[in-house]
């Protein structure tokens, strides 16, 4: 299979996730336009016809209480694609709601010196869901060899991920670099993506990985001379 057959079977898999959702949703989490959504070439899901079949599993949930309940537990939450959730540190109610609109691997970016006493890998399990980590604990571990590992995770999950870190910023960094060195996003294209999976004071960090280019020292504007 060529990588471009390949990149447009990821596509139709990330369309057929979350479609119990997707089409009974009036407003999705993330307002954003989707990027190539004929091709999306970020998030890979094993089996994707068994990902139709996810509903709700309380039947007194609508779909908009969900999204409002995820948004609740999640900080930050965005949806740059349809199968794929973006945020800050999830609550420990989180993950009953993530399950429930089909999420079934979370990815933890922080690590566990960030957790203190929380274990977290305990209650995801708890709740029936897939979960790994991928330590980021600053700019420098914003790497290729990371947004590789991040990228081979996106392709193994069957079903909905959730990827997270402490407000959301480092999960989107992360992503826009394995939208480009493993989805073959162009860097235009990436840090598109990247800024609707929530990207923002790391962009320029991600822009100097993916371009080569160094990040410009912040300029100080000369004193102004004091009035006589």
């Amino acid at each position: 299979m060529t990588r471009i057959h390949i990149l447009r079977w990821l596509g139709l898999a990330v369309g057929l996730a979350f479609v119990p959702l997707v089409q009974a949703q009036t407003a999705p989490v993330n307002d954003a336009p989707v990027v190539n959504q004929s091709d999306l070439r970020v998030g890979a899901f094993k089996e994707p016809t068994r990902v139709t079949t996810y509903l709700p599993a309380n039947p007194v949930y609508n779909i908009s209480t969900l999204a409002q309940r995820l948004q609740q537990n999640i900080p930050n939450l965005r949806r740059p694609t349809v199968a794929l959730l973006v945020g800050g540190q999830p609550t420990p109610s989180a993950w009953e709601h993530a399950a429930n609109a089909g999420v079934r691997t979370v990815i933890n970016l922080r690590p566990a010196s960030e957790l203190g006493i929380r274990d977290e890998g305990a209650e995801v399990r708890t709740a029936g869901l897939r979960y790994v980590e991928i330590p980021v604990a600053g700019p420098h571990d914003l790497t290729r060899a990371k947004a590789q590992l991040l990228w081979q995770q996106l392709k193994d999950a069957k079903g909905g991920v959730l990827v997270h870190c402490a407000s959301g910023n480092r999960a989107s960094a992360l992503l826009t670099l394995a939208a480009h060195y493993g989805g073959g996003m162009s860097v235009t294209e990436a840090m598109t993506f990247g800024r609707q999976a929530g990207l923002t004071g790391l962009a320029p960090t991600v822009q100097s990985v993916l371009t080569g280019v160094p990040v410009a020292p912040a300029t100080v504007a000369p004193a102004k001379p004091a009035s006589r």
